[in-house]
């Protein structure tokens, strides 16, 4: 098992990680053998992540990704990478999966992978999974804090106001972006509910929250 999968341990908490560079890069190899016409093609690889509590003692957080060129809903195309026991919140987060968090920076920010002595063209990174998840990867305060919305910097009691055109919200200055954020969580006043960097750095239009937490969300 260990010549076909390279397997790390999580640092500080029990868990397992894959190396995402050489996983990602298997599972594009597989995409352009089932798919040769996408060789110049841009791939587009959503990450996904999700906790759940399985005991009064034991909380597994997962991440995985796929790639949005294959049938994302079947578990042959979803790839876990990474999984770990312990209390779900940033900090564990960040203690855990440091160079795993490292690798997919490296991997947006170069926006090309290698393939068999070939260079890829380009990719794109997008980020799912539960609400509750993504704002603490993203280093924002919880669902119930006065500022909670992934996107923008509305303040919780003004999210039922429906008076204002639909881009009111998703431009600037009210829209979310990295460099904002980065540059907030360092602010102890008017931080918009940053209060840690980022722990991916990608760009919050590229943030997709699964549509039940979403509807639960606003059902509170």
């Amino acid at each position: 098992m260990n010549k076909t999968y390279h397997i790390d341990r999580t640092r500080g908490y029990p868990g397992a990680r894959l190396d995402f560079n050489s996983t990602l890069r298997e599972h594009i190899q597989g995409l352009l053998a089932e798919q040769s016409d996408l060789s110049d093609s841009v791939v587009q690889v959503k990450l996904s992540g999700d906790g759940a509590r399985m005991t009064r003692s034991t909380n597994f957080m997962m991440f995985s990704f796929a790639l949005l060129q294959q049938d994302v809903m079947s578990s042959k195309h979803n790839k876990t990478v990474a999984i770990i026991n312990g209390k779900e919140d940033y900090e564990t987060l960040k203690t855990a999966l440091p160079d795993f968090f490292e690798q997919i920076n490296s991997l947006i920010e170069k926006g090309i992978v290698y393939l068999l002595m070939r260079r890829r063209s380009s990719w794109t990174f997008s980020l799912g999974g539960d609400y509750k998840l993504l704002l603490m990867i993203m280093g924002l305060n919880a669902a119930t804090a006065d500022y909670a919305c992934l996107w923008c910097e509305i303040h919780k009691q003004f999210r039922w106001v429906t008076s204002k055109d639909l881009l009111y919200y998703n431009e600037e200055p009210r829209k979310r972006t990295l460099d904002k954020v980065i540059k907030q969580c360092k602010c102890k006043s008017s931080n918009f509910g940053c209060i840690h960097p980022p722990l991916i750095n990608i760009e919050f239009d590229h943030i997709v929250a699964d549509e039940l937490h979403l509807l639960l969300r606003c059902h509170r």
